[in-house]
């Protein structure tokens, strides 16, 4: 499934900012700034943002349904059509390439997924300076798993390869600290929020030097 870029935007219309793409914004342009990477129109920066079709398509996948259909977004700095390169802005865009994957857009993109050739090699995103790729567990439910009457897990961390660019969001919490996270009540962030970055080393230890809201949370 090919990673799609949105046409582009303006303020009027586009969707509004949530604390999830406030968020995603601040890690892709902090990873940004600190491997030096000059964003231009000419040279731009892509974040591929992965996405559930579950509710993208008509009618919506049930609970029940097994596997993990996924695609990827593709927002880039400076998004189409402007050119401030700022936290407002790549939120935006992150929010505006969210926003394209309607039910008859996603309905046109299985269609093509269907006729790709050797589709287990196909991949819809790529790695380098100037790209990184995200993915969300926020309301995955991981903490309501239920292991033999033991409902609720203790912690809960994502396993992905050791490549140059990639974040993983998800909620903080558990059974540890008493708290249900993946019933859907209250803001998913309520309970704090995990974040996992991979960079190179060099990369990340610039990365917690300069910013001062993650430098408090280095391990």
């Amino acid at each position: 499934m090919a990673a799609r870029t949105p046409a582009p935007y303006n303020s009027s219309s586009s969707p509004p900012i949530t604390q999830h793409t406030s968020l995603l914004a601040h890690i892709w342009l902090t990873l940004l700034q600190t491997r030096n990477i000059d964003i231009t129109v000419s040279k731009p920066a892509y974040l591929a943002v992965s996405l559930s079709l579950r509710p993208r398509v008509s009618p919506r996948l049930p609970p029940s349904f097994i596997g993990s259909p996924i695609t990827h977004a593709a927002p880039r700095l400076p998004p189409p059509g402007r050119s401030p390169t700022n936290l407002v802005a790549a939120a935006l865009a992150i929010s505006s390439a969210l926003a394209a994957f309607t039910p008859e857009k996603v309905a046109a993109l299985l269609h093509e997924a269907a006729f790709v050739s050797s589709p287990q090699r196909y991949w819809d995103a790529f790695l380098g300076e100037r790209n990184l790729i995200a993915t969300s567990w926020v309301r995955a439910g991981m903490y309501d798993i239920d292991f033999f009457g033991e409902k609720g897990l203790r912690y809960a961390e994502p396993f992905m390869p050791g490549i140059d660019g990639i974040a993983v969001l998800l909620e903080a919490g558990g059974k540890a600290c008493g708290i249900k996270v993946g019933d859907g009540k209250g803001h998913w962030a309520d309970n704090g929020v995990d974040a996992m970055i991979c960079a190179r080393a060099d990369v990340l230890n610039r990365m917690l030097e300069r910013s001062d809201s993650l430098r408090r949370f280095r391990v």
